[in-house]
């Protein structure tokens, strides 16, 4: 996997393309915000996440990642 082995911006073209062709789907969403977030982007982690959230409202990885992201900023 091309985040496991530091290529950041090649894994978020890929999540991006794979949002793109289905952006139904809440997992490519939940994980453009798990990157986002190792990323110190917390502002669209949090977008993505809740992008996730909406398309999937009792999707636990979605919302798990949605409390660890505001308990990180404090909220």
């Amino acid at each position: 996997v091309a985040w496991r082995r530091g290529e950041h911006e090649q894994a978020l073209e890929q999540i991006r393309k794979a949002i793109a062709s289905d952006p139904r789907k809440p997992q490519p969403h939940n994980s453009l915000a798990v990157m986002l977030r190792d990323l110190g982007d917390f502002a669209g982690a949090e977008a993505a996440v809740r992008t996730a959230v909406d398309r999937m409202p009792d999707y636990p990885e979605a919302l798990t990642n949605l409390g660890n992201i505001l308990r990180e900023t404090g909220r």
